[in-house]
């Protein structure tokens, strides 16, 4: 079966089944993509937005995903884990999405959180959370990945992919779309100058270890990440 339509299996079946609850009705928010893949964390930019009206232009981007090489299955994690609330399969701490390759090779698996917030909140601060952004990411991860490990199934389907990604895309506040707005160029030019450079790449030394061979990248918007 490929792995797509497995993932969409073990979630609308496995997953309750592991809590002894009923199947029907569980839907699995799950989309194939090839080319580029602009993601958001949709909740976070509508609290954003409705509290700063100078932010209602933004294009709420902050993960570009390459998937022109192998199509991908992306599936809205929170979303689908939101349908648990109040039960015992409750997950408090979840990812964003669940990135799978959509091909029968089994080659890719990846768990995806999401940020927009200034650099100094991505690493620890004295902010509401201390260690910063980038561990808060690191931790919502571990934790949707344990909680699917319980299920024996879910487990082999998810460790036996050779390459294990804990993807954590972030967007500097003060970053600009791609596409600057017209008559914005002094605006967009200031808020590049005020953005570190681009960054992605293996952060194993700044954060806790995932565990299960999973490495941790960070992809730093408008960077963007090839599947």
């Amino acid at each position: 079966m490929r792995d797509e339509l497995l993932i969409d299996r073990l979630l609308q079946v496995h997953y309750p089944q592991e809590y002894d609850l009923d199947t029907h009705g569980v839907v699995v928010d799950m989309t194939i993509h090839r080319g580029l893949v602009e993601l958001s964390d949709s909740k976070a930019c509508d609290d954003c937005q409705g509290h700063r009206p100078r932010r209602a232009q933004c294009d709420r981007v902050n993960l570009r995903l390459d998937t022109s090489a192998s199509p991908v299955a992306i599936v809205d994690f929170e979303k689908y884990v939101n349908q648990f609330d109040n039960t015992v399969a409750a997950m408090r701490d979840r990812c964003d999405y669940l990135l799978v390759d959509a091909t029968d090779e089994h080659n890719k698996i990846a768990f995806c959180d999401l940020t927009c917030s200034e650099e100094k909140y991505v690493n620890p601060n004295d902010g509401k959370y201390p260690l910063g952004k980038r561990a808060k990411a690191s931790a919502q991860m571990k934790k949707s990945l344990e909680r699917l490990l319980l299920d024996p199934l879910m487990a082999h389907y998810i460790l036996t992919f050779p390459e294990k990604i804990c993807l954590f895309g972030w967007r500097d506040y003060y970053a600009p779309d791609v596409t600057p707005l017209r008559g914005d160029a002094a605006r967009n030019m200031l808020a590049f100058m005020r953005t570190p450079s681009a960054n992605s790449g293996t952060l194993a030394k700044e954060i806790s270890i995932i565990g299960h061979n999973f490495r941790f990248v960070q992809v730093k918007f408008p960077s963007e990440y090839k599947w």
